[in-house]
């Protein structure tokens, strides 16, 4: 689905109504209306069936004898005359449900809400509850109430989990269930209660299920025995509860009860536009079957609810064994779809509290704003005490005011490994920021580039990298190249281009005539040859040659160069329009090359952020938490990088100054700020929005949406409200905008028609029922579409409702409610006297509620027009081999916000739509040294050094090592106890993690003067002898070995057969490559190994555990740790050896 949904539908329909003298579309709902169906039968409901066709062909001429031909399929071996038919067959899936047609249930999975609430499934099909005739009884297989009902073949019922569950194994030994043949088999029931097995066996009498334990398909279907037959024989999977008769006969009392389940299905026609990823004019049908049965109601304590959409197909034949035989017996119910909910005790939290927790959270998409004020007071607290001590500001507080300027921009930190290879730090944001941006940041970044790289930009505050553009450009190459059909139509589209204009400029410059010259010139020259033919000649004369005659074929002349731009130009003038205009989607003209018409659709669904990869949208996952309401600015840059990226995809033509690129960029200008003239508007790129995350989502995902705006549009250029309104995941949605917030005077999230939750009352006690009904219209309804509640004397009284609802079972009489409801409902304005669904579902409903956000009062709503347009270096051609990398200080980028209190909707745009100045270039500074040669060779598989015995003066170990698993934190040293409980390398887990080797500096190595050469650390494997427990297992292939932090240090890798070693070098320029470790710059020296394959325990050993009486068995490993120093005498190793304890457990879900 287009991204432009919306903004596309809103202009295509301006086009149409201003082309379109009568639109001939039928007359659709409006905004906000909804149109409902008792029922929406098939044309042909689930059956057999078969078609008789007879043609018969006469002529109608005059003066002629009136001749017939009749035509009829009619078999070889039938009687003349007889018709043969053609059979065919409706199925509709009687066991099982098409996940894709759910549309959403409330309440949802997991969610938590009061007892009285009566759950229910919205389908996407408005056909599906009724799709298949419910039974065969009186009333149960057609329509019935004059036209106005129908039985559905589907009911939702809610269960407790005991209900379903079967504990007692003389209960499994009578149901034979399939699989579950024994007591031991019980643990394997299913959560929901249900049970796994194919349709053949729920039917097999003999081996499985006994016929009077389950739904009598026999009696119902004893009249179509094929069908039966072949429903026996059928070999898909389905699922069946088995709850007890006792439930069963509260649930289905009667044959009346049965048929009142026509009162709680109905079918909602709703206008959806304002739903997340609908279109202008969309609508949608819906049916939705409502719980006959409350979740628990008179309890203290939340409890858990089952609710499964069962078929009642035939439940009519299965009466008589409900109602014999002892309560509990159990019969089995086909389950077409199941989920899981909470009932909690009165007053839970609900909507409202839920939106307006949304609402006093709602901020700026970056780090929360709490942690942010924290950080900040700190700093006001330092540098508070350094002014009165007269000290100057620490280095820490300048790093923090550093940090904390770039976090109120919206950044992050993230790993990144710089050319010399090293794993360092850089800063890195998407293109959804909290303030907003220039439109050129740095003044001297390329327009065009061949490299990620060019768009790096140092931070010379701090000489941290920021990588947010460079990283916007390689995902924008990654994204063309992914595209086959997009890098496709650019490849053919430049080297069109290319070709027609290289081939142009060398004629001109070459003083060659064009084609249409020389046609031209045909009629002259066969004219002259006819004259010399009959003998009119001229005077004979001497032609001379040129001597110095030279063909010009290079492009990149100085003085050939002007030329060729200006027919590329033209040339790409032409290949951008259909017909003499430029092209935008709405001529009524064709393209001139449907490559440029592939080409702006691509990159105008990435102005509006589609098909970008989540993560690079928001880098920071913790920016967006689980109930939160965030709101950005677009940092157009970044998306004018990511659409530079994707254009160098098919730069092959032009090596060095990409002059095509440029001209793809500025078409694409004159598209986005060329007006449609019967729509008034241009293109529509959004520049603010807001994401919101909550249950909420997944509770309504078609939650609404309804912007509006302090200075509406004037007629004939209004623009759609919302450029894009879509849901991400099951609980995210994403809205963009094209105006300022400034601007906007609300915007309201609103419950949909077909999503509001359903309930029995408004209040429900262990003694009392109430409810509030609302005035119904079938004629002279008020104009403010308002429908007030009855009045006080009318609404039903507690005498009455009681008959309405079984406490003990929970069960709703929805026969007697339905047709009392409709007595209390008749008014003059009111007339119906025929209870239906679609009046019983209106006063179930709950009230719809919404919530506004509003700005800040006394922000100034007249801002200048936006003209957003792709950045194009119009000084001079980018030159991609000699652009200077640019820098950037963070306090020219944004100024900082004011501390206190900040709006969700940012610091307003300032008056002028002039971009602040960017800063001055400065030279290039690197922090970073250029690489050197190395002396380290590759060690061979014997990683000896000669032998040396310690003297006196030699040193000794001065590191301390500790192994663990990268999710856990460093675990308490071993003592003389033993070991602590958690420290422990699991070996069950599922899968791959990381290993965190720590290595500290001792205390005493504090003034320590001697040189470290190397670190080596022995890890055994599988490969060792069997005696001797291994760490990982052989051939180790994870992602490698990296340092934690200290960056002083290179880590080497090398994999034996029998261990893993890893080297930590000194990084140095001295020729010497040795570390003198009397300072800090050796106090942590940790790495992690990716992706460790653990190896199972092969070699228990008695370990001593803190807080066990006894030794416990473990694995334990013996890691060499070996430390190199560079004395006088030579090299001298010191070996420690430490115990790593293995234990055969698994850590939760990894």
């Amino acid at each position: 689905m287009s991204v432009r949904i919306l903004t596309n539908g809103h202009m295509e329909r301006a086009v149409r109504f201003a082309r379109e003298a009568e639109p001939t579309d039928p007359k659709k709902l409006g905004p906000d209306e909804m149109q409902l169906y008792s029922f929406y039968k098939p044309s042909l409901v689930a059956g057999d069936y078969e078609i008789k066709v007879d043609q018969v062909m006469s002529t109608t001429g005059q003066g002629a004898a009136k001749q017939t031909l009749r035509v009829t399929n009619v078999r070889s071996n039938a009687p003349s005359g007889d018709i043969a038919p053609q059979e065919f067959e409706v199925v509709v899936p009687r066991f099982s449900l098409d996940l894709d047609m759910i549309n959403s249930y409330y309440p949802p999975d997991g969610h938590q809400d009061e007892g009285r609430i009566l759950p229910h499934i919205v389908i996407n099909d408005p056909h599906y509850p009724w799709e298949i005739e419910a039974g065969v009884s009186d009333r149960m297989h057609d329509i019935v109430d004059g036209g106005r009902g129908m039985v559905p073949w589907i009911a939702l019922i809610v269960f407790d989990p005991d209900e379903l569950r079967i504990s007692d194994p003389a209960d499994l030994q009578a149901l034979k269930i399939p699989g579950f043949t024994q007591a031991s088999d019980l643990v394997k029931q299913n959560s929901n209660g249900s049970f796994k097995m194919q349709v053949s066996e729920y039917f097999d009498t003999v081996n499985h299920l006994p016929q009077a334990s389950r739904v009598n398909f026999e009696k119902g279907m004893a009249k179509e025995p094929d069908s039966l037959k072949e429903v026996k024989a059928m070999t898909s999977s389905m699922q069946a509860v088995f709850p007890q008769k006792k439930i069963l006969r509260h649930l289905f009392p009667s044959l009346k009860a049965l048929q009142a389940h026509r009162y709680l299905s109905h079918v909602r026609h709703i206008n959806t536009v304002g739903c997340p990823d609908a279109g202008v004019e969309a609508e949608g049908l819906f049916s939705i079957v409502v719980s006959s049965r409350t979740g628990a109601f008179d309890i203290k304590q939340p409890q858990t609810q089952v609710c499964h959409l069962v078929s009642i197909e035939h439940m009519d034949s299965t009466l008589d064994s409900i109602n014999s035989g002892l309560e509990t017996d159990r019969i089995g119910l086909v389950s077409l779809f199941s989920w899981v909910y909470t009932a909690l005790p009165p007053d839970p939290v609900n909507f409202v509290d839920t939106m307006l927790n949304l609402v006093q959270n709602q901020q700026m998409l970056r780090t929360d704003d709490k942690k942010l004020k924290k950080l900040d007071d700190a700093i006001a607290s330092d540098i508070k005490d350094a002014s009165q001590k007269h000290q100057p500001v620490s280095a820490k507080t300048q790093a923090s005011q550093l940090l904390s300027s770039r976090l109120h921009m919206g950044y992050t930190l993230a790993r990144w490994r710089p050319e010399t290879g090293e794993e360092s730090a850089a800063f890195n944001r998407g293109p959804l920021v909290p303030q907003p941006v220039p439109a050129h940041p740095v003044g001297d970044l390329p327009d065009c580039s061949n490299t990620s790289k060019e768009f790096q930009v140092l931070d010379t505050k701090t000489g941290v990298m920021d990588l947010s553009y460079s990283s916007a450009w390689q995902v924008g190459k990654l994204l063309a190249i992914s595209d086959t059909v997009f890098s496709a139509a650019l490849m053919r589209f430049r080297s069109t281009i290319h070709r027609r204009t290289a081939s142009k400029t060398r004629m001109f410059v070459n003083d060659m005539p064009s084609a249409r010259t020389l046609i031209s010139n045909v009629a002259e020259s066969l004219k002259s040859m006819r004259g010399i033919s009959s003998g009119q000649t001229d005077e004979p004369r001497r032609v001379i040659p040129s001597l110095n005659r030279t063909v010009t074929s290079d492009l990149n002349r100085p003085d050939v160069l002007p030329v060729f731009i200006d027919k590329l130009a033209k040339e790409t003038d032409r290949a951008t329009s259909a017909g003499k205009e430029i092209f935008t989607e709405f001529n009524q003209e064709p393209p001139n090359s449907t490559d440029w018409a592939i080409i702006t659709k691509w990159l105008s669904e990435k102005m509006l952020l589609g098909d970008i990869p989540p993560q690079m949208l928001i880098p920071e996952p913790s920016f967006i938490p689980p109930e939160g309401l965030r709101f950005f600015y677009i940092d157009d840059f970044w998306l004018d990088c990511l659409i530079d990226g994707a254009l160098s995809a098919a730069n092959h033509l032009d090596r060095e100054d990409d002059y095509t690129r440029q001209e793809i960029k500025r078409r694409f200008n004159d598209y986005l700020r060329t007006v449609v003239p019967e729509a008034g508007i241009k293109p529509q790129i959004p520049s603010y929005g807001f994401i919101l995350r909550s249950q909420l989502v997944k509770v309504m995902p078609d939650l609404r949406i309804t912007v509006t705006y302090k200075i509406p549009d004037p007629a004939g250029q209004v623009r759609h409200p919302v450029c894009r309104y879509t849901r991400y995941d099951a609980t995210t949605i994403l809205c963009l905008l094209d105006r300022l917030p400034q601007e906007i005077d609300s915007i309201t999230l609103a419950q949909p028609p077909h999503q509001q939750r359903f309930s029995l009352g408004y209040n429900l006690t262990p003694s009392l029922l109430e409810f509030r009904l609302i005035h119904l219209y079938t004629q002279n309804a008020p104009k403010d579409k308002s429908w007030p509640e009855l009045p006080d004397q009318i609404q039903p009284h507690s005498d009455k409702t009681k008959a309405w609802f079984d406490w003990p079972s929970r069960c709703v009489n929805v026969d007697q409610m339905a047709n009392d409801i409709n007595g209390i409902l008749q008014f003059p304005e009111y007339i119906d006297t025929t209870a239906n669904s679609c009046e019983l579902g209106l006063e179930l409903n709950d009230p719809s509620y919404l919530f506004i956000i509003q700005p800040p009062l006394g922000s100034d709503p007249h801002v200048p027009a936006r003209d957003r347009q792709l950045y194009i270096n119009t000084a001079s051609p980018t030159r991609l081999s000699t652009a200077p990398k640019p820098m950037l200080d963070p306090s020219t980028l944004n100024p900082l916000p004011a501390r206190g209190p900040t709006s969700p909707f940012g610091s307003p745009l300032p008056p002028s739509s002039q971009p602040p100045p960017a800063p001055t270039p400065l030279p290039v500074i690197s922090n970073l040294s250029p690489p050197r040669p190395t002396r380290i060779q590759p060690l061979p598989r014997s990683l000896t050094l000669p032998p040396h015995t310690l003297g006196a003066a030699d040193p000794q170990s001065r590191f301390d090592l500790s192994i663990y698993p990268s999710y856990k934190t460093i675990p308490p040293a071993p003592t003389k106890e033993g070991f602590d409980p958690t420290d422990y390398i699991p070996t069950l887990n599922l899968f791959y993690y990381d290993l965190i080797f720590s290595i500290r500096k001792k205390t005493i190595a504090a003034a320590s003067s001697f040189a470290l050469r190397e670190l080596r650390i022995e890890i055994p494997t599988t490969g060792s002898a069997a005696n001797i427990e291994a760490l990982l297992d052989q051939n180790y292939d994870g992602g490698g070995v990296r340092m934690l932090s200290n960056q002083r240090f290179i880590p080497f890798l090398f994999s034996g057969d029998t261990a893993v070693t890893v080297r930590l070098i000194p990084r140095t320029a001295a020729e010497n490559t040795t570390l003198v470790i009397n300072d800090r710059k050796t106090t942590e020296m940790g790495f992690r190994l990716a992706e460790a394959n653990v190896s199972n325990i092969r070699a228990l050993s008695f370990v001593s555990v803190r807080g066990e009486r006894q030794k416990q068995q473990r694995g334990l490993v013996e890691i060499k740790m070996v430390e190199v120093y560079a004395m006088p005498q030579g090299d001298v190793p010191v070996t420690t050896k430490w115990n790593v304890v293995k234990q055969r457990i698994r850590d939760g879900d990894l």
